[in-house]
């Protein structure tokens, strides 16, 4: 895999998204600080030094079919790999890895299309590696690795292994495999969850059941089951993770 790296970018995403044409599958974008980097929902993502800020490009075997499960095959990955540095992690779904104490890292997927052509797609991770003090507003929701085992962790260690991580389970999905879906499930913080999303502006609760292969999640509700294909849910009274 090509590897790129930049002290300061405003979004690996974003530059992968704009120059795919010039960089080969596989390509990895690193940087210590993101002056505009994004999250879901239009959320902040800057740098402090202390974080993994990654993205990988992918070029080869895109499909609307094949694209939708990337999300969870990144998820999976990234989990497979920090788990090895902290326990009792969990994946909440649609993109983040969760601790009790919060947020650890967070997955942006993105894709270039024309007409019904996927040209490229760019996973961007987020990762709370050494970080030690977050801003007010997400003070209380996030954790780092450094937080949870009172131990710092190369970052280059969290992205290589990571990316590597990633493309395994990218190349076993192409070939087939869905062993990364019934991880999802396993790892899930949301099943049996009471949660609460949005509708159309409209606030509603149900219990959370199983992620779909195409990335959605199953919530029964009091009105039946209902499909949730991306949104913030929040689960009521707090989110609680078992060990793992």
């Amino acid at each position: 895999m090509n590897r790129l790296h930049f002290e300061t970018i405003d979004s690996t995403n974003r530059y992968l998204k704009e120059t795919y044409r010039d960089h080969e599958d596989g390509t990895i974008l690193s940087t210590a600080v993101q002056s505009a980097g994004r999250g879901r929902l239009g959320r902040v993502w800057v740098g402090d030094g202390k974080s993994a800020l990654f993205s990988i490009l992918l070029k080869d075997g895109l499909s609307p079919a094949s694209i939708a499960p990337i999300p969870l095959i990144a998820a999976v990955a990234l989990h497979k790999t920090l788990k090895t540095y902290a326990r009792g992690l969990r994946i909440k779904w649609p993109n983040d890895i969760m601790s009790v104490e919060g947020k650890v890292a967070g997955i942006l997927c993105e894709s270039v299309i024309e007409g019904d052509a996927v040209l490229a797609f760019v996973v961007g991770f987020g990762v709370n590696v050494n970080t030690v003090t977050f801003p007010d507003e997400i003070a209380s929701s996030a954790a780092s690795l450094f937080l949870l085992t009172g131990r710092p962790v190369a970052i280059n260690d969290v992205i290589e292994r990571t990316s590597a991580a990633f493309m395994a389970e990218w190349r076993l999905s192409l070939e087939g495999s869905r062993d990364y879906l019934a991880y999802v499930n396993r790892l899930s913080s949301l099943k049996g969850e009471r949660i609460f999303f949005l509708d159309n502006g409209v606030r509603m609760d149900g219990v959370a059941g199983r992620i779909r292969e195409d990335g959605s999640l199953e919530v029964q509700t009091k009105t039946g089951l209902r499909s949730l294909h991306s949104g913030e849910v929040t689960i009521s009274g707090g989110m609680k993770l078992p060990s793992e």
